[in-house]
C-alpha cells in the first residue's frame, strides 16, 4: 500500500511581467515628471525668491520624488514575493524613510541657504501631484481583479458553479 502524498501549502503564484506594468509606468511617469518639474520649479523658486527660492523648490520637489520612486521601486522588486512579505518590506521601507526623513529635515532646520516657504510649497506640490499620477496612472490601467485559473474558465470543470444533481433531495 503506497502513502498519500502529504498535502502542501499552495504555491504563490508569481506575478507576471503584466501584473508589474502598472508599477513600471507610475515609475516612468514619476521620472517624467520630474524631469519636467524640476526646472520649472527652479526657474519659479529662483524668480520669486532668489538662489534660496531655487534651492528650496529642488529641495522640496526631490524628497517626494525620491521618497515615492522608492516605494514604487521597492514593491517591483519585491512583486515574486508572497503578498505578505511584499507588505511587510513595503511598510518596512515605508518606516525607514520616515526616519530619513526626519533626519533631512532635521539637519535643514537651521540651514539658511534655502527658502522655506519654496521648499513648503514644493513639498506639498511634489506630494499632492505624485500621488495624483500614481492614481491616474493605477486608474487607468485595465487589470483583472482576480487571477482566473483554468478551472474556472471550463464551466464543465468539476468544482466550478452549483452542482446540480438528480440524485439529491432538495
Amino acid at each position: 500500500m503506497t502513502a498519500a502524498p502529504e498535502p502542501t501549502a499552495p504555491e504563490h503564484d508569481a506575478p507576471s511581467r503584466e501584473d508589474r506594468t502598472p508599477l513600471q509606468r507610475t515609475m516612468r511617469a514619476g521620472v517624467w515628471a520630474f524631469l519636467l518639474g524640476a526646472p520649472l520649479a527652479a526657474v519659479a523658486g529662483l524668480l520669486l525668491g532668489g538662489s534660496g527660492g531655487m534651492w528650496g523648490a529642488l529641495i522640496g520637489l526631490a524628497i517626494p520624488a525620491a521618497f515615492l520612486s522608492v516605494t514604487i521601486v521597492v514593491a517591483v522588486l519585491t512583486a515574486r514575493l508572497p503578498t505578505t512579505t511584499m507588505g511587510a518590506v513595503v511598510l518596512g521601507s515605508w518606516l525607514v524613510k520616515l526616519v530619513v526623513f526626519g533626519a533631512v529635515v532635521a539637519a535643514l532646520r537651521d540651514a539658511t541657504f534655502y527658502s522655506k516657504p519654496a521648499f513648503v510649497a514644493a513639498f506639498a506640490v511634489g506630494v499632492v501631484g505624485y500621488l495624483a499620477l500614481e492614481a491616474l496612472v493605477l486608474v487607468r490601467t485595465r487589470e483583472l481583479y482576480v487571477s482566473p485559473s483554468p478551472a474556472t474558465r471550463d464551466p464543465a470543470a468539476p468544482g466550478v458553479g452549483p452542482v446540480l444533481r438528480d440524485d439529491v433531495a432538495p
